[in-house]
């Protein structure tokens, strides 16, 4: 659920499916987890939760945050990282779509 100020506007959507394609990539072992990867799904990360009502919204918007969490919260392990990361995007990817 987007919140009721904000949408995203086709260039972000573009972007985030793209890196969810990317963060598949990596996940499934056809590509190597980068820290430039890392570093923009970072960067979105802050631009979502500011667009995405992560709270009040529905169960798959606050589950996608608590992927955002674990996300930022793992130091030392890049693929699983990229693991929350996607499964953070994909969730992001059925509110938005809802």
């Amino acid at each position: 659920m987007l919140s009721d100020s904000c949408e995203m506007s086709t260039n972000e959507k573009t972007i985030l499916l793209r890196t969810k394609h990317e963060l598949e990539l990596c996940v499934h072992g056809a590509e190597q987890v980068t820290i430039d990867l890392i570093t923009r799904i970072s960067a979105s990360f802050f631009d979502y939760i500011n667009k995405i009502n992560f709270t009040e919204g529905t169960e798959k918007a606050v589950t996608a945050r608590g992927y955002i969490a674990l996300f930022f919260d793992e130091k030392n392990n890049m693929n699983n990282k990229a693991s929350f990361a996607l499964r953070a995007h994909e969730l992001i990817v059925e509110c938005i779509n809802d």
